[in-house]
């Protein structure tokens, strides 16, 4: 079993891979892909047995297309579920842009009279829609609360495009780890990295290294090069030593 790099369970961040946004996972979420669904992408979390989830849907803003059509959209189709009971709505920023939150309860089909509360936010930005919704069992939504607030906090458009340049850090290359030559891990400037056959992205933000894997496990740890070998460490897996491949 090829070990990953370091496993942290805090807010750790999350970019799309098509480069529509950033956003910080709280700890305990999961990313879920959704192949039929390019526009959007997935998170989950279960407390206590209880689900909870979050999902962020973007979209090329028609031409002329202001905040008040979509907000006017979104909650004409929540309406139309049963149950609909309005709770609250309010300006506010999102992404640095100017955003409208919503909430509202209803019932959950085939579940003998359990309801949902929804919260919806929605801007327009850099010629793009952005809709972060997250929803869980109206009795249990306070206890999600700091999660979707974290959501809403840290979530950062992009447009579609990466905004950094190639990255220039000498833990770029191909490694071997030390205790195991059979494992081979690849960190490319373009923020790509393959260890062993798992695939995935990464960040560099001083001796800092935090990668995303497919299932939106975050990784955090810090790094050092001496002497041709990079030593990836964590309080939770200790030293993981690699020698730089020629």
């Amino acid at each position: 079993m090829v070990p990953l790099l370091a496993f942290v369970l805090v807010a750790a961040p999350f970019e799309d891979v098509t480069h529509r946004f950033n956003v910080d996972l709280p700890e305990g979420w999961t990313f879920v892909p959704e192949l039929s669904k390019p526009g959007r992408a997935a998170f989950r979390r279960s407390h206590g047995g209880v689900p909870a989830q979050c999902a962020i849907t973007t979209f090329r803003a028609p031409k002329g297309m202001e905040l008040k059509k979509l907000i006017k959209t979104r909650a004409a189709a929540a309406k139309k579920q049963p149950d609909y009971r309005r709770i609250e709505e309010s300006p506010v920023a999102l992404g640095g842009f100017k955003a409208y939150r919503f909430r509202y309860e209803v019932g959950i089909e085939g579940s003998d009279g359990l309801k949902k509360t929804v919260e919806e936010w929605l801007t327009i930005g850099r010629g793009m829609a952005y809709v972060l919704h997250v929803e869980t069992l109206s009795e249990e939504f306070d206890s999600f609360r700091r999660d979707f607030d974290r959501f809403a906090e840290t979530l950062t458009p992009l447009d579609g495009r990466k905004q950094d340049g190639p990255i220039a850090s000498p833990v770029i290359g191909r490694w071997v780890m030390v205790a195991d030559p059979s494992v081979v891990l690849a960190l490319e400037n373009n923020g790509r990295l393959q260890l062993g056959d798992m695939q995935g992205t990464f960040t560099v933000n001083g001796s800092t290294l935090v990668t995303t894997m497919p299932q939106g496990q975050a990784e955090a740890f810090e790094w050092r090069v001496n002497g041709g070998v990079l030593v990836l460490s964590s309080p939770s897996m200790g030293a993981i030593s690699y020698r730089r491949l020629r």
